[in-house]
């Protein structure tokens, strides 16, 4: 059986023919579906067909068409916005057409079958690609005891100044962020519920009239026309099958951000403190208990044990370990660190089952704890990298985790004024997801980040969605970004802290098996000189809200180590006041010296699944008498090897480069910022008169320059007789030494220069030194 489909593109005309699971269309180019055509090339005497509808710009939903006619319209420059794909015939019942389409400023959506609608409604949001798969009854693109199952869930907002928002779906978020605008309605509903009997209803509570009465399944809840803000919410789940799945719903709450997500029915929002509600998002899920029904032998012990799946999306999943079954890897070793991609890598024999079908870039690799029959924890998820072949043809395979996603985008150049971090970060997340498949979409979570009223100017050029991360927010105001899985569904979350302290302990004799410590005064300073933005010629510094001092000092520090300044500049801060506290967070974290403690321990969870796990973020007591500790330590790094857990490693304290890292990593940034100097050098020359001293004339260069300069100088001496002009001295000769500074980043730079002069002149007091600078600056 082959199936086979074709799009028409705006500008493009007809596509080629494409087969099953292929694009066809467009993404990323903004450019229309029109029309679509698919058909059975070869059924091998299988009596099937197939039928299919599309919802067009200004027309609606056509005529359902069959087998190779058109959906849609050409030549009339209508977009089509959705469409419906079903089979029929005697042995339609033996199969399931999947689709899924690309629109506008949303990306892929989710697959949906059998009748579907693929697409959005009365939203004027073009289709841009497509996707078609047929399987075999029975089989689904995801696991059917997958617990992240989604159920399509679909709302939109009602907002002051706006009006009612586009339809959002599956935990993203729908209202405003950071513009101060009420909520003031809801309507939510489910779509594709399959064969479930399954609802959904919701109340919310409003300004002046209290809660409101339940309304469901689209119905509008609120307020509309009346300038009334929605301060709070509640949904459940209606219908015989609601016990088999869940709602979780959270809030973008005035002056709170960010709340946690709640579910079935909880409150969400406040009552009787004139807050408003600013967004919302909504995702229905399995409930947990469906997890792992596939695990039939009981666990009789409290240890968790490791089962690894490869999935080659969208639709093979294979499970290649599990102690229980004929299928295993070995060597498996998984490691995290705080703000940086994690890695998990295993040993896979060519005798194994699924030995060929791991792809490079392609496979993604599920790494799971199974603690009880129906609980499993995510400990990885990630695709492959590399696969490293021995003498004996094993594969050792070195997986990449899912932030690395994000190094798979360029982020094009652009400018973002006055935007809270949360609103920075939707945006890239949001030009992330319009350039991958939805395998690879991460959605904006929480940011309870202190510093999110961040203002300042943020701009960048090409650059990875990752990189452009790290450079703007954690290298710049520091912070933890992590992702955290909702329904199946990545969402990134930007955090102060994790701000967690954990309840097992470190202790000497027990689960501490070696210890190492390093402490460095690397970076340390006790005194900062904090500058901003350069306007008019001058840094803006201080003085004005500091006591006319530019700099600032910790005064336990200078006691301890002395006076040990630093310097910091910030181009895009101009507010004196803002400049001083980001100048003292900054000052705070450089007056300590640096611990590291790199512990080799026991995380006795592994043996014990009710002692809880130590993960990266956590904050750990350790205890060892015999190396005078026991404090509370930041796990910054955590290496696990699953099959000999004495090997294990934990990372505590500050996870800063050693001295000889840190040269290297300084030479990495110097060499990128000489060659973006190179890329823009400009060239300047200047001019200057001088009184002639024969002890020598000092010549401060009105510009820094890059390169060394090129000085000329003569000795002047004005002519007073009719004509004028000037003479030349001719027994002069002259030195010149340039001045030679570094700056904060440790670039050469050419401030000046120092002229020396030997011979004689007579009457030195009528002469005058000329000098020409011919140099390079950036």
């Amino acid at each position: 059986m082959k199936l086979t489909y074709r799009t028409h593109v705006e500008n493009l005309g007809w596509r080629k023919w494409v087969e099953a699971g292929q694009l066809s269309g467009t993404v990323g180019k903004g450019l229309r579906i029109e029309a679509i055509e698919i058909k059975f090339d070869d059924l091998n005497g299988l009596d099937l067909n197939i039928a299919y509808k599309a919802h067009v710009e200004n027309i609606g939903w056509q005529d359902v068409v069959t087998n190779g006619s058109t959906a849609g319209t050409t030549g009339e420059g209508l977009r089509l916005e959705a469409l419906m794909i079903s089979l029929f015939g005697a042995d339609a019942n033996k199969y399931s057409i999947w689709y899924r389409v690309h629109i506008q400023n949303i990306g892929w959506l989710q697959w949906c079958k059998d009748g579907g609608v693929a697409g959005t409604e009365g939203q004027a949001l073009r289709a841009e690609g497509l996707q078609i798969l047929i399987l075999e009854k029975g089989k689904n693109l995801y696991r059917s005891e997958d617990p992240g199952a989604v159920m399509n869930t679909v709302y939109r907002s009602h907002v002051e100044n706006i009006g009612w928002k586009a339809w959002f779906r599956n935990g993203q978020a729908s209202g405003t962020v950071g513009q101060g605008l009420r909520l003031e309605a809801v309507e939510i509903k489910l779509t594709e519920t399959q064969d479930y009997n399954l609802g959904i209803r919701y109340r919310s509570h409003v300004e002046n009239l209290g809660w409101m009465d339940w309304v469901h399944d689209g119905q509008t809840s609120g307020t509309v026309g009346q300038s009334l803000r929605l301060e709070a919410i509640e949904i459940q789940l209606t219908g015989f099958d609601a016990s088999k799945f869940k709602v979780m719903y959270r809030g973008h709450i005035e002056n709170s951000g960010w709340t946690d997500w709640v579910e079935n029915g909880a409150r969400l929002g406040t009552t009787g403190l004139a807050l408003r509600a600013e967004a919302i998002s909504v995702i229905v899920i399995r409930d947990i208990d469906s997890i792992n029904e596939n695990i039939s032998n009981e666990i009789v012990n409290k240890a968790p044990y490791i089962q690894v799946w490869a999935v080659d999306f969208p639709i093979s999943e294979y499970l290649i370990h599990d102690i229980r079954s004929r299928e295993r890897v070995t060597e498996m070793q998984l490691t995290e660190e705080l703000n940086k991609v994690a890695s998990f890598q295993f040993k896979i024999n060519p005798k194994h089952k699924y030995y060929h079908d791991l792809m490079k870039m392609r496979t993604v690799i599920r790494v799971f704890a199974i603690n009880t029959n129906k609980e499993r924890e995510l400990l990885f998820e990630g695709r492959i990298l590399e696969d490293d072949r021995n003498f004996y043809n094993e594969k050792m395979v070195v997986c990449e985790g899912e932030l690395a996603f994000l190094l798979d985008t360029i982020q094009r150049p652009a400018v973002y004024e006055s935007q809270p971090i949360e609103q920075w970060l939707t945006a890239i997340l949001n030009n992330h997801n319009l350039n991958v498949t939805q395998d690879k979409h991460i959605y904006m979570g929480i940011v309870t980040k202190l510093d999110n009223t961040y203002d300042d100017l943020r701009k960048n050029d090409y650059i990875n969605t990752f990189e452009l991360m790290k450079t703007t927010l954690l290298d710049n105001i520091g912070g933890i970004i992590t992702i955290e899985h909702i329904g199946g569904l990545r969402f990134l979350d930007f955090r102060e802290s994790m701000g967690r302290v954990n309840t097992q302990v470190i202790r000497f004799a027990r689960n501490l098996l070696n210890y190492q410590s390093n402490e460095s005064a690397n970076g340390l300073i006790t005194a900062l000189i904090p500058v901003g933005k350069t306007i008019d010629g001058i840094k803006v510094n201080i003085e004005s809200v500091n006591d006319g001092s530019d700099y600032i000092y910790n005064e336990e520090a200078v006691n301890l180590y002395g006076w040990i300044f630093g310097y910091q500049e910030w181009n895009d801060i101009e507010d004196p006041q803002r400049l001083l506290e980001r100048g003292i967070d900054h000052l705070n974290n450089l007056v300590n010296l640096k611990i590291n403690l790199e512990l080799t321990a026991l995380d006795l969870s592994l043996v014990n699944v009710d002692i809880q796990k130590i993960n990266v973020g956590d904050s750990v007591r350790c205890i060892s008498n015999p190396h005078g500790i026991d404090e509370f330590f930041l796990v910054t790094k955590k290496v696990r090897n699953f099959q000999d857990p004495a090997k294990d490693k934990l990372i505590l304290g500050d996870a800063s480069a050693g001295v000889t890292q840190q040269m290297y990593d300084d030479k990495q940034y110097l060499l990128k910022k000489i060659a973006a100097i190179n890329n823009d050098r400009k060239a300047w020359i200047e001019y200057g008169n001088y009184p002639f001293d024969l002890t020598g004339v000092n010549v401060v260069f009105q510009r820094e320059h890059t390169m060394p300069p090129v000085v000329n100088v003569s000795i002047l001496k004005n002519i007073d007789d009719v004509g004028g002009g000037t003479e030349t001295a001719k027994d002069i000769v002259v030195t010149t030494d340039l001045v030679i500074q570094r700056n904060d980043e440790g670039l050469i730079l050419y401030t000046g220069c120092s002229l020396k002069f030997t011979g004689t002149l007579s009457d030195p007091s009528n002469w005058y030194v000329s000098v020409q600078i011919i140099g390079t600056y950036v």
